[in-house]
């Protein structure tokens, strides 16, 4: 995105920051409320890349019924400062018949849910309405576009202590 100002001037570098931070915020809730404008059934199409500055969000999402040829979606990506090494992930995405989340793309895997499930954790403090993404689930897609593997874990939102209560 291009907002990181280098100074020896801390005045400066303060204000650098927190403008980089505002606008961080902003993406995650624009991210937030495009994913709350969803019903269930409905897709949508992700990028996702954990390997950013952790200044910058690392999820970009649209609609698929308004973003049919992922245009706005390469488009919020092209924004990240990304790495030559950084894994990207991409894929299709829909919303579940309990409101919760789905990813679907190849890499999708057990690890990667758990630093995705770190990073909501930790930016839904100052954007509770991320909290929309508690509880996804990933589907490693194979390159024949079965699913591979299904990745879901309570523990890494914590939410075992709800599930373990009894009714």
């Amino acid at each position: 995105m291009g907002l990181r100002v280098y100074s020896t001037d801390v005045k400066t570098d303060r204000k650098s920051t927190e403008r980089h931070e505002r606008i961080d915020m902003r993406l995650n809730t624009e991210i937030a409320e495009d994913l709350a404008q969803l019903s269930i059934g409905d897709r949508f199409w992700f990028w996702l890349c954990l390997s950013l500055p952790s200044d910058e969000s690392p999820l970009r999402v649209t609609s698929f019924k308004h973003d049919p040829r992922k245009a706005r979606l390469e488009e919020l990506a092209a924004g990240a400062e990304v790495n030559e090494s950084a894994a990207i992930y991409r894929g299709l995405g829909v919303v579940l018949d309990d409101g919760h989340l789905s990813f679907g793309g190849p890499g999708l895997t057990l690890d990667l849910l758990e630093r995705f499930a770190l990073w909501v954790q930790t930016n839904v403090v100052d954007t509770p309405a991320l909290a929309i993404l508690t509880d996804t689930v990933f589907l490693d897609i194979g390159p024949d576009g079965a699913v591979k593997s299904e990745h879901h874990d309570p523990d890494f939102w914590g939410l075992s202590a709800r599930f373990d209560q009894p009714s």
